[in-house]
């Protein structure tokens, strides 16, 4: 397959699983975190869809076109008077957008679009910078759904059920006057609010430490730890640190955690329409690990 059939037609995670998975927790409040998570995915998805379906839209538009300039011709063929012409074109029309609504004939809309892009973007830099750019803006917006998530997910889980918290982790917090002040001195329901930033979320690794001090006794401590372990998950975070931090530098950093890929330090990591299958398994995991952390985490509530 092409690259840029690839790009097209290689996004297929499963942002439903995610819708899903929220609405059947126990708790209103994870679910609200859930629904948010999976919105914010559905935005990336169209987002990487949306060159297809502009090129789509311009396709079916010219199909369109055609048909019924090859049909008002016709008409005209077989009929001297133009009395009926509008409700032939009328007619005509409705049996058009039946047609085109039918899986062979969107296939073809896609498969057309594809062809189309892949052309442009062969003979036109432009066209191809263009790609990179979607990419990068969706390797961003993914890591940036993920790790807002697990904020709020830990955040609202202990609002809910504050004597969850492990005590031991808050020894060395320190919780200061103004931080209850801020809810009228009413801390029901507020404990999550109050403590969560007193914790550093800016990377996979603080947020699974956080996750451990958190619910490291628990029970099902281990699927929750696994989470945060998934390769995938990783390099989600990975590509988005060296684009964001390092203007698509490869970093010690990102060498350091991604010893699987071969980069070398100083060279640009340029994204191309194949690592669309990449952000795909990036995404897929950050789905998987979102609902497992709102299964795992609503049990114990």
């Amino acid at each position: 397959m092409n690259p840029y059939d690839e790009y097209i037609l290689g996004f297929n995670f499963d942002v439903e699983k995610a819708r899903s998975c929220s609405k059947g927790l126990k708790s209103s409040d994870l679910c609200q975190v859930g629904i948010t998570f999976a919105e914010n995915m559905q935005t990336l998805k169209t987002l990487l869809a949306l060159p297809n379906a502009i090129a789509a839209t311009g396709i079916i538009q010219a199909r369109f076109g055609m048909v019924m300039a090859t049909a008002r011709q016709n008409y005209f063929q077989e009929n001297k008077d133009a009395a009926g012409l509008e409700r032939y074109l009328d007619q005509t029309a409705k049996l058009l957008n039946v047609a085109f609504d039918l899986p062979d004939m969107k296939k073809s809309h896609i498969e057309g679009a594809t062809s189309l892009l892949r052309h442009i973007a062969e003979h036109d830099e432009r066209v191809k910078n263009g790609f990179h750019i979607i990419l990068s803006t969706c390797f961003m917006m993914g890591w940036t759904a993920f790790e807002c998530f697990a904020v709020d997910l830990y955040k609202e889980t202990f609002n809910v059920k504050p004597e969850l918290f492990d005590p031991e982790a808050l020894e060395k917090k320190q919780l200061l006057f103004k931080d209850v002040m801020t809810y009228g001195f009413d801390v029901r329901n507020r404990m999550g609010s109050i403590l969560y930033d007193k914790f550093d979320f800016k990377s996979l690794c603080k947020i699974a430490a956080n996750y451990e001090l958190a619910f490291g006794k628990c029970k099902n401590r281990k699927r929750i730890e696994n989470v945060f372990k998934n390769a995938d998950l990783v390099q989600l975070e990975q590509t988005r640190h060296v684009l964001v931090h390092k203007a698509g530098i490869v970093d010690v950093c990102y060498i350091q955690n991604m010893s699987a890929v071969q980069r070398n330090i100083g060279t640009l990591n340029q994204l191309a329409p194949m690592d669309v299958l990449t952000l795909n398994a990036c995404c897929t995991a950050t789905i998987d690990g979102a609902c497992t952390l709102m299964t795992e985490i609503d049990t114990l509530l």
